[in-house]
């Protein structure tokens, strides 16, 4: 998709407002363990599947790819009502597209022994519904964050914590 450069006001979002958000490219996800602990805590999976979860990439498993999408879809949504919908307070409805480019939360032992960096690349389009024209588009840096480490970063994690960030 071609974007032109936007030349849209701060006064000129006012007409819009979120109507929609959807994640592009759950696929990418290569860790993310608390979400994975989330879905391993709601499905009766034999050992052998719960080992392979836990030690391998997170995107060889449909399912939870699936959960994961779910989960950044609630996450995102809600996110987007707080931190973006004050702006976006009209009546014209907006798509917000995110497209995950990389995400990955290293597991605490591989923060111990591997890598310590969570990575997040990110892009997100709001497109007017109605015309299906993109207002404003967002190519996001590379994010990398290095938790608290080793493991004790669970519980060091504020759980109420609201943020576009991935959770480790």
């Amino acid at each position: 998709m071609t974007v032109p450069p936007h030349g849209l006001a701060v006064d000129d979002f006012r007409q819009y407002r979120i109507a929609e958000v959807t994640v592009e490219g759950v696929e990418v996800i290569r860790s993310w363990p608390g979400e994975e602990e989330a879905y391993l805590r709601t499905h009766a999976l034999d050992s052998e599947t719960v080992d392979r979860i836990q030690t391998g990439p997170a995107n060889r498993f449909s399912e939870l790819v699936g959960h994961f999408r779910a989960a950044l879809d609630a996450r995102l949504r809600a996110d987007f009502a707080a931190l973006i919908g004050p702006i976006f307070m009209g009546r014209r409805p907006l798509a917000a597209v995110v497209r995950l480019k990389a995400f990955d939360v290293p597991s605490a032992a591989r923060r111990a022994f591997v890598d310590s960096d969570a990575k997040l690349k990110a892009e997100i389009d709001l497109v007017d519904k109605a015309t299906g024209r993109p207002v404003l588009r967002y190519e996001g840096p590379w994010a990398s964050r290095r938790p608290i480490g080793g493991l004790l970063t669970g519980v060091a994690r504020p759980s109420t914590a609201r943020t576009l960030a991935p959770r480790c």
